[in-house]
């Protein structure tokens, strides 16, 4: 068949020519690109640098990565500034106080790219291209480049260690004000993992567990107050904990003097005021919270026997609008403790004026108002002022009149 030969597709014959030519047309395309991707993995094998963007430090002369030394020296001010402050945060506003701009690239049609303002991501992603210690990357994989580095071996693991214990700390939230220590371990009676979330009121922030949107389109989604469940859930560890301590701690425990300490290290950890020392400690004992509609499941990292362990909690679910809440009992010390003493003085106001209201009915109406009556003993009565007593008697009586 000829590139220019018409055929006809009405016919079976024609549709089964189209089909043809259409499959070998795909195929060309997955072969040519096969064959585009393993010459790229074996360049990138042997150090070779296979274009895209330049990055800061170094310029392309021969299809080779070579270092341009002013530019090079801002990437080892960088590296070196970032270790002796310790933050992306706090480099970036260094960097931005001395003026020090990202590479300027050079387009073919005149336009340019670049020379802006570092941002922190921008920083955490130069800090940790391998390009600046001579090796080359594909595929998560890193080869000796044909390049040479710009940063030495000391001072490029010294920043890699900082970067990683920095990702450790928002993990863990040690540098948020208020740790959701639940976060990630959270998922609802079918499974739907449930995300940390918050509401704010005025300077008073809310906190909630809530199902993800994207999992809540078939059944209705969950929201439990995340201040009850952490608690119920930590109390609930930290007793289980305390079993197993006082069970280890006995007379047949010889040998067990690890699993003693560690269970007693695991309660004080827990017990300890700090959010970021309870995230850890529940990162590394809980694998998973359960929320039901009558009980929450804990379950456990499986210790040294193997075994898995689910602490169970009861709980009770509670319609709300679209959503469901999750009323989680717990006792009257706890209630007293998180008492609002706004709301109640709110609501003493309307009781207090319901009282006054009922003493000014029972108010002898055939006397004037002028008459002398022991007004300040009904309003001690009522817990109210003479004002309010004098008001509510003028409305009663005018209603009355009418």
């Amino acid at each position: 068949m000829s590139v220019t030969q018409a055929f006809n597709t009405t016919t079976s014959m024609g549709r089964l020519t189209l089909n043809v030519l259409l499959s070998f047309a795909q195929f060309e395309r997955e072969v040519t690109s096969e064959r585009i991707r393993d010459k790229i993995a074996a360049s990138k094998a042997k150090g070779m640098w296979m274009g895209g963007p330049v990055p800061i430090g170094y310029a392309v002369e021969d299809r080779k990565l070579v270092i341009v030394e002013d530019e090079a020296r801002t990437v080892r001010i960088i590296f070196a500034t970032y270790l002796e402050l310790g933050s992306v945060r706090a480099l970036t506003d260094r960097l931005q106080e001395l003026g020090v701009r990202t590479k300027l690239h050079h387009r073919k049609d005149r336009s340019t790219r670049g020379g802006v303002l570092f941002s922190r991501g921008g920083l955490h992603q130069l800090m940790r291209n391998r390009i600046y210690r001579g090796d080359m990357v594909h595929n998560g994989k890193a080869y000796p480049g044909e390049h040479e580095a710009i940063v030495d071996q000391e001072l490029w693991d010294a920043v890699q260690q900082k970067l990683d214990e920095n990702a450790v700390d928002r993990k863990i939230g040690r540098n948020v004000r208020e740790v959701s220590v639940l976060a990630g371990l959270v998922v609802d009676e079918h499974r739907r993992p449930m995300s940390a979330s918050h509401a704010n009121k005025g300077t008073r922030r809310y906190r909630y567990y809530v199902t993800h949107q994207d999992h809540a389109r078939d059944k209705q989604a969950w929201r439990v107050p995340a201040h009850d469940l952490e608690q119920i859930v930590i109390g609930r560890v930290r007793e289980h904990l305390a079993d197993l301590s006082r069970h280890l701690d006995g007379p047949q425990s010889a040998g067990l003097d690890h699993s003693i300490q560690a269970a007693d290290g695991a309660i004080d950890q827990l017990s300890s005021g700090s959010p970021q020392r309870v995230r850890a400690a529940v990162l590394a004992l809980i694998k998973r919270v359960e929320v039901g509609k009558e009980r929450i499941a804990i379950e456990l990292h499986e210790g040294e026997t193997g075994g898995t362990t689910v602490l169970e909690a009861p709980a009770a679910k509670v319609r709300s609008g679209r959503e469901v809440k999750l009323v989680i009992p717990g006792s009257e010390e706890e209630a007293s403790a998180r008492r609002d003493g706004k709301l109640v003085a709110l609501l003493a106001g309307p009781m207090a004026s319901a009282s006054a209201s009922s003493l000014a009915s029972r108010w002898p109406t055939s006397l004037p108002l002028t008459d002398v009556h022991p007004r300040a003993s009904v309003a001690m009565r009522a817990s109210v002022s003479s004002r309010r007593i004098s008001s509510q008697r003028l409305s009663t009586e005018s209603s009355r009149r009418r």
